[in-house]
């Protein structure tokens, strides 16, 4: 059974360090291979009209421990790389401290290049051996780019652009720990994998943040508008609210960021560094958004670096 919420309002103990690598997954299937689908996914690839793709998850992008000039792959970044609120008193203090460890293992990364908006991929994949955690729990964070020029006129919300999806395994030791746990990052953790039980679940759900940083600026050509806004923003965190739909199913929870319904100059920014990513080493962290005392210190649910991606030669959805 999944369950789907829009959110429409205004928006670590763990068993795998942030810095180990994941197994890397094969190019593509081997011949014979018994990869798990993902579930109701028939094992043929087809077109948009009712087919699901059956891309195998994490495949189009290599994982690379550290390939100095090489592109296109990504590769691991400690936790601690990010600054996090801790206590006490945040709303006073707005103390930040590098995080502990992330509470998730990243396992994965694609960059898909698609013809439209393409929500709830988890289905629509297969998942590799390393994916499957017996008693664990997979996230899936698709964040759906618009590849086209943003307009103030704009009335069509959708259109050809890219899914940059990252996936993460908690394990079955850190679901335990979290539905055991009172208070703390385990605990929010807890109560946002079973949002559909609080009583307002939007509440929850807003909670999820996404830290971006440019790693190399000064390798990057920038205009001065530009340096600018990266040198206000770079590193800090970004609600996804209200742009986000979150789906739930037995052993997995996604959350699909909609780039296409940002604001004007949100959509602008990607418009303009997207065909820039090739250049760009991207770091990324997603945090759940912690509010009291009994939450803090935050600590960051999965990371990633994304060294210098081809948007070029992103595979095709379809």
């Amino acid at each position: 059974t999944t369950t789907t919420t829009t959110t429409t309002t205004t928006t670590a103990v763990s068993t795998d360090s942030a810095g180990t690598p994941p197994p890397l997954p094969p190019a593509q299937p081997e011949a014979g291979s018994t990869e798990a689908e993902g579930p109701g996914v028939p094992s043929t690839c087809a077109s948009p009209e009712g087919i699901f793709p059956g891309h195998l998850a994490g495949a189009s992008i290599p994982y690379r421990d550290s390939a100095e000039g090489e592109r296109n792959f990504w590769g691991p970044i400690d936790a601690s790389a990010f600054s996090v609120r801790i206590g006490p008193n945040y709303s006073r203090n707005r103390q930040k401290a590098p995080s502990g460890p992330a509470i998730g293992r990243t396992m994965g990364v694609d960059l898909f290049r698609t013809p439209h908006k393409v929500e709830h991929l988890y289905p629509q994949l297969r998942l590799p051996p390393e994916m499957q955690v017996e008693g664990g729990h997979l996230l899936v964070l698709n964040v759906m780019l618009p590849g086209y020029a943003p307009s103030l006129w704009q009335k069509v919300w959708d259109g050809p652009g890219h899914s940059f999806v990252v996936y993460a395994v908690l394990s079955a030791e850190v679901l335990a720990q979290a539905k055991e746990a009172t208070s703390g990052h385990l605990e929010l953790l807890w109560r946002f994998l079973n949002a559909e039980k609080e009583p307002n679940p939007a509440k929850v759900y807003e909670r999820m943040k996404i830290i971006g940083r440019l790693a190399n600026p000064s390798e990057v050509d920038l205009h001065t508008a530009e340096r600018t806004l990266i040198s206000k923003y770079n590193g800090k965190p970004v609600l996804t609210r209200p742009q986000h739909k979150v789906y739930h199913g037995g052993n997995y929870t996604e959350v699909d960021v909609d780039v296409h319904i940002f604001g004007l100059i949100g959509r602008k920014g990607v418009h303009g560094f997207l065909p820039r990513l090739g250049d760009m080493i991207l770091d990324f962290a997603f945090v759940l958004e912690a509010h009291t005392d009994e939450e803090l210190p935050e600590v960051v649910l999965m990371c990633m670096q994304c060294h210098k991606f081809d948007t070029d030669s992103a595979r095709s959805w379809y």
